[in-house]
């Protein structure tokens, strides 16, 4: 799927930013939590949002987040909060997708890292979590 961009004469972007292909990281030795790619980034930042959503749920129904059913975690790592992700995750990649197909990105809506990590420029955070608000999540 192509990714619509502006103002890639004055910033070129890479080969590969140029559409959305399989979900790899350059980064996956570190097990994938880098982005190397926008669309990517764009993932890992709605994911740390469900993240926060679901613990935040989580802790107030009184459930500790640190026992995993389906996840097994390091001491006070999310387990618990990662099993209940999981079957949020399709939602999360549709809208995902559905945003990037109706947005024009510039490339300065992301900031790459001297070693090659892209993150999302705060602007582009605001408006991610915005197209986000709507999103029903099980709680």
């Amino acid at each position: 799927m192509p990714i619509n961009w502006r103002k890639t004469t004055r910033r070129p972007i890479p080969d590969a930013w140029k559409a959305i292909e399989q979900r790899t990281s350059l980064f996956r030795l570190s097990g994938n939590r880098n982005a190397a790619h926008p669309v990517n980034a764009i993932l890992n930042y709605t994911y740390a949002v469900l993240q926060s959503r679901i613990q935040i749920d989580a802790v107030a129904e009184g459930y500790d987040p640190t026992l995993g059913i389906m996840h097994e975690g390091r001491y006070g790592s999310s387990a618990f909060v990662f099993d209940l992700m999981e079957p949020e995750r399709p939602k999360v990649n549709r809208k995902v997708l559905e945003f990037v197909r109706r947005n024009v990105f510039d490339p300065a809506d992301f900031v790459i890292r001297t070693d090659g990590v892209c993150r999302l420029n705060p602007e582009m955070a605001r408006c991610v979590v915005g197209s986000f608000q709507k999103v029903e999540f099980v709680g």
